[in-house]
C-alpha cells in the first residue's frame, strides 16, 4: 500500500505531466532522517468535454496523482567465505566494551561447580547459547564456551579424530583468556553447558551484554562474541562458526 494514496490536482495543471521524482525527508519507517527517492506518476482521468461548439473544454474536476515510494535499496552485507549460514562481521568486535552493553542478568551456578558462577546468554531462536565467566579461573582456562547444537547432527565442520572410539562432532566454541577460539568436538561436559536454550537471556539483533570480560552481541539473528581488548572472538549461528 502506497503511504500517499490519493493527491488530487485541477485536471489543467496535471494534463501533459507523465512521470516526476522528488526527495521526501522523514517518510521512512526505519529512520526519520533517511532520504527516499519518490517517484510520482501524474494521469489525468478527466479529459474534459466538448462544448456546443466543439471546442475541448478543460473540466475543474480534480485528476488523480498516483505516488509510489520506493526505498533506496543498500547492497547486501558479505559473508565470508560465502557461507548461506553465514552473518557478517559485527563492526567493533574484539575491542573494547561497547557504551551500549548492558550487565548480564541471567547468572546460574557452573555445570561442574555450583558454588561458582556464570552467564547464560542465547540468540533469540536458541540456536546458539553460551555461558560467559567472570574470570579463565572459574572454567578451567575458558573465558566463555559456547553450544551450536545443529552442529551435533550436520557435523558441518567434521569430527575430533580423539577418543577414536567416539570422535565427537565439533560443535562447542570454548574461548582463551587471549580470546582465541575454536571448534572442538568435546566427550565431558563443560561448565558452560548449564546454559540452555529457555534458560538463559536472549540477546535480540542490536542488543550487547556484557559479563566479566566477555561481551556477546546479537548479530544478523546469530551471536558475536568476544573476550574484552583481544581482539579476538567468534561469530556464531545456527550452523555456523567464524573465528576472528
Amino acid at each position: 500500500m502506497s503511504l500517499f494514496p490519493a493527491i488530487t490536482r485541477p485536471a489543467a495543471v496535471a494534463a501533459g505531466l507523465s512521470v516526476a521524482a522528488a526527495t521526501l525527508i522523514g517518510c521512512s519507517s526505519h529512520d526519520p532522517a533517511e532520504e527516499e527517492i519518490v517517484y510520482v506518476t501524474v494521469t489525468s482521468t478527466n479529459p474534459g468535454k466538448k462544448s456546443s461548439s466543439n471546442k475541448q473544454v478543460p473540466q475543474e474536476e480534480p485528476s488523480t496523482v498516483v505516488v509510489t515510494v520506493t526505498e533506496e535499496q543498500k547492497p547486501p552485507q558479505q559473508i565470508p567465505g560465502g557461507d548461506p549460514d553465514g552473518i557478517p562481521p559485527l563492526s567493533g568486535a574484539g575491542g573494547p566494551k561497547p557504551p551500549q552493553a548492558r550487565s548480564a542478568t541471567h547468572i546460574i551456578p557452573t555445570a561442574n561447580d555450583v558454588s561458582k558462577k556464570m552467564a547464560a546468554v542465547q540468540n533469540a531462536d536458541g540456536t546458539v547459547v553460551c555461558g560467559l565467566f567472570p574470570d579463565s579461573t572459574e572454567s578451567g582456562g575458558r573465558f566463555f564456551g559456547c553450544q551450536i547444537p545443529t552442529l551435533m547432527r550436520t557435523m558441518k565442520y567434521g569430527r575430533e579424530e580423539f577418543p577414536p572410539s567416539v570422535r565427537p562432532p565439533r560443535w562447542f566454541v570454548p574461548a582463551t583468556e587471549g580470546g582465541t577460539t575454536e571448534i572442538v568436538g568435546v566427550t565431558d561436559v563443560p561448565n558452560s553447558m548449564n546454559a540452555n536454550p529457555g534458560n538463559s537471556q536472549v540477546i535480540n539483533d542490536g542488543e550487547v551484554v556484557t559479563f566479566g570480560d566477555n561481551v556477546c552481541a546479537g548479530n544478523h539473528g546469530g551471536l558475536t562474541c568476544w573476550v574484552i581488548g583481544s581482539g579476538h572472538g567468534a561469530d556464531m549461528a545456527d550452523n555456523y562458526f567464524r573465528s576472528f
